[in-house]
Parts: structure tokens; sequence; C-alpha cells
């Protein structure tokens, strides 16, 4: 099963699914060119408690790549595939997974840089 329609199963199972992300997402894991614009517009931000709560193990268990989730980070935004970006209490952004990782002051940057690393996983 790819990575997208995962991530839909993972949504579906939770108390309160989000039918919107559910449709982006079916609508990305159907077209036949994802683009950085389709994925960045499925990030959602929660809190780094509810991210840990609710998809964490999940995410681990569908692709362990070595998400660490760093302790200074409040909030996380969880894209379709169920990639992050962590938003740090210094105001910069993070992806990190095992040693790859990016950490900025733009989340844009940090975005396109973890597109690019993700979309072999999600295409």
């Amino acid at each position: 099963m790819s990575l997208l329609l995962r991530d839909v199963v993972i949504e579906k199972l939770q108390k309160k699914s989000d039918t919107n992300y559910i449709q982006r997402v079916q609508a990305l894991a159907d077209d036949k060119k994802v683009t950085i614009t389709k994925w960045r517009n499925t990030g959602r931000i929660m809190k780094r408690k509810d991210y840990l709560d609710h998809y964490h193990k999940e995410d681990l268990a569908s692709h362990d790549f070595g998400l660490i989730i760093h302790d200074d980070a409040s909030d996380i935004c969880r894209y379709a595939g169920g990639f992050v970006v962590q938003f740090l209490k210094d105001n910069t952004y993070l992806f990190r997974y095992g040693q790859y990782q990016v950490n900025d002051k733009s989340i844009k940057k940090v975005e396109k840089q973890l597109f690019e690393w993700a979309k072999p996983f999600i295409v």
C-alpha cells in the first residue's frame, strides 16, 4: 500500500477524522504529477502532544525513516504521507529523519527540502 493511501487509513481511524484532509490526500494519490504546492496544501499544524498521541506511532509503523522529534519542538506540521516539519522554540523549522536534517528560519525552505527528500516515497 502506498504511503498516501496508508495515511488515509491512519486518518480514518482517528476518533475525529478530518474528511477534508482525507479528500486532499486521496486526490494527491490519484494525481499523476505530485507538486510541492499540492503536497504543501495537505499540511496540518498541531501541538506536539497531539502529534505524539495520535500520529507518531502510526507514522513509525508505516515508514520508519528514523524520525526524531526534537526536545524543543512545540508544534508539528504533518503532511501527506506522514512527513513532518517541527516548529522549534527558537522560531526555526526542522525536519529530521535519521542523519538527514534541515533547520532554517524559513518554513518554505524546510518544506522544499523535505518534499525533495520524501518525493520518491510518495509518488
